[in-house]
């Protein structure tokens, strides 16, 4: 199994690249556009959005991250693994937020995306009104797991901002290590 440092080192490389990013700057010039225009302008913002984390879009880090690290990656220090797919949903919170959309309309549109997908996992009752809550009715179509490393990447912007270290990011990872895909 590959450390997770090392995992953790490429998807912080691509974090910081991608949130200073032309593509970032466009869409939170979108998102701050404000008037009779806020509609359209947040329905572009969504679409350059899309066209960068969909399926096998340039910042869907998850079948890089298999195929280059395997579907674990271990954490010397707590012996902890680490699923694939947590890294890629960080880096989808953490340049989201730096794009300026909220913590929530990311959510959403990742339940959107398994619920488009047909990939949405078993439960989605019980998650829409036990956990999340009757309004967030498409997040609740995403796996739990996923929603906790969003809201991880989330968090992550809104306390570091750019400033953001490698090791600021593993810290993160493993305090939130029972709401993320481990082993």
């Amino acid at each position: 199994m590959t450390k997770m440092v090392a995992v953790a080192g490429y998807i912080w490389g691509e974090m910081i690249k991608n949130a200073g990013s032309t593509v970032v700057a466009s869409i939170s010039t979108l998102l701050t556009s404000g008037g009779l225009t806020y509609p359209l302008n947040f329905y572009d913002a969504c679409q350059l959005w899309k066209a960068q984390v969909g399926n096998r879009k340039p910042w869907d880090h998850k079948r890089h991250i298999k195929s280059t690290y395997g579907d674990w990656s271990t954490d010397a220090t707590s012996g902890k693994s680490y699923g694939f797919d947590i890294w890629s949903n960080v880096h989808y919170g953490y340049v989201g937020r730096a794009a300026g959309f909220w913590t929530y309309v990311l959510k959403a549109g990742a339940g959107h995306a398994q619920l488009q997908a047909g990939t949405s996992p078993p439960g989605y009752w019980s998650r829409r009104f036990k956990r999340i809550g009757d309004a967030d009715f498409l997040a609740a179509f995403d796996d739990p797991k996923d929603q906790a490393a969003i809201e991880l990447g989330a968090r992550l912007w809104d306390t570091y901002g750019k400033t953001l270290t490698v090791q600021q990011l593993i810290d993160a990872v493993r305090a939130d290590a029972a709401a993320l895909n481990t082993k």
